[in-house]
């Protein structure tokens, strides 16, 4: 019984509805018009620009979100790292070195082992992602991290995640809500 306060406690303290929760889901939407995408994101979340990220760049957008109020930190301190790429999904996977193609199938090098990534798509954008043990790096949060990548043309949005609630939140809320818009 302790466990399942614990993880009420965890997901409703942050207004994200929990199978055994009764708090309502509350969302800010995030847009972006220069850039022309939109999502959303737990309202009681804050977010800023990012220290560092994954790929530095003149066309690099990067926002840290947080659960906790933010200091200025590094990007790993953040719950969810949101990266905007110009970048085709192929060439952000082929970039990062913990990634192989194998045909017509992504696989990622983690400290779990090698995972396949796992396919996804939205109105306007198709992706994967790879869910993994946090329990190695710099990650010391229980449960999984999350690395996705989702794609729409030349552009495609980085999400990452520092711990188990935050997975939950990035493939459960925000990544289904994403939009590119064209311009």
């Amino acid at each position: 019984m302790k466990l399942k306060w614990i993880y009420c406690a965890i997901f409703c303290s942050q207004l994200v509805m929990a199978p055994s929760c009764s708090a309502p889901i509350k969302w800010k939407t995030y847009q972006d018009t220069r850039q022309h995408i939109q999502f959303n994101y737990p309202s009681t979340w804050s977010f800023e620009k990012c220290i560092g990220g994954y790929k530095n760049g003149p066309d690099l957008m990067c926002l840290g979100f947080q659960s906790a109020p933010l200091k200025q930190q590094k990007y790993r301190d953040y719950d969810i790292l949101f990266e905007l790429q110009p970048l085709t999904l192929d060439q952000v996977l082929s970039e990062d070195l913990t990634f192989e193609n194998s045909g017509d199938q992504w696989t990622r090098y983690t400290s779990s082992g090698v995972l396949k990534a796992k396919a996804i798509s939205g109105a306007t954008w198709k992706g994967v992602y790879v869910a993994a043990d946090c329990n190695s790096g710099e990650n010391y949060a229980a449960g999984d991290c999350l690395f996705a990548v989702i794609s729409h043309g030349n552009r495609s949005a980085i999400f990452a995640t520092s711990n188990a609630a935050a997975t939950k939140i990035a493939l459960k809320y925000m990544i289904p809500s994403f939009q590119f818009r064209d311009a």
